[in-house]
């Protein structure tokens, strides 16, 4: 780990304190461990419809996924996203793993203030309506419960065509019962901040972490 840790060097971006972020993630997780958890967490999230990111275009072509993480502040009243990509979540990366993050902040546009909402894909638009209109009702049944105990996003690289990204938050049919239950997704749009407009394409391959992967090597963060 220690040549591949070596070969990058880490990015300026504002930063949070390597214990903050810890923090929020533990605090994200003992949330989630509560009775009324998800429905705590959804009363702060729902506020929100989206999210912007960056990835370095050249790292991408290195790297398999993006991990999104998701945290809150004590108070539970912050939401913060941490955005990395696999290849610096590994304990390689631990005395600076930080430096190779982009923390995000959720965001609500309203109807008017929204880049042209071109999602042609009738799946994503449908799902990103059923958080529009009301998540608790999808998300705090009980039957639904265990599928969004979501610790990590998980998205795949070849998804993310340009630097500049848009996620919105979204709500889809778990694979377990597709009559009741149902989890969180991201549905994620390529972003042009040149032209102020998003790509008519959009992607629902995201995977929720739990269940968790065979191997957690590239975890770090949730890990630790």
């Amino acid at each position: 780990m220690g040549n591949i840790a070596d070969k990058y060097q880490p990015i300026t971006l504002p930063q949070m304190e390597l214990k903050e972020i810890k923090e929020y993630l533990s605090n994200w997780a003992n949330l989630l461990n509560k009775k009324d958890g998800i429905k705590n967490l959804i009363d702060v999230l729902g506020k929100f419809n989206h999210f912007d990111f960056s990835i370095d275009k050249q790292l991408q072509q290195e790297a398999e996924y993006v991990h999104v993480y998701p945290g809150i502040s004590a108070d539970h009243k912050d939401i913060k996203f941490f955005v990395i990509l696999d290849l610096f979540d590994k304990a390689g990366f631990k005395d600076n793993i930080n430096s190779h993050l982009h923390i995000c902040s959720p965001m609500s546009l309203s109807n008017q203030d929204q880049l042209g909402e071109s999602i042609e894909d009738k799946k994503a638009r449908k799902r990103i309506k059923r958080w529009q209109k009301n998540p608790k009702r999808y998300l705090i049944r009980k039957s639904a419960l265990k599928h969004n105990l979501v610790r990590c996003f998980n998205v795949p690289v070849n998804d993310l065509i340009t630097e500049n990204n848009r996620a919105y938050f979204a709500i889809k049919k778990a694979k377990d019962n597709k009559q009741v239950d149902y989890e969180l997704d991201l549905i994620l749009k390529n972003l042009s901040t040149d032209q102020l407009e998003e790509s008519t394409e959009s992607y629902d391959t995201v995977r929720l972490v739990p269940p968790y992967p065979p191997s957690m090597e590239n975890y770090f963060l949730l890990d630790n």
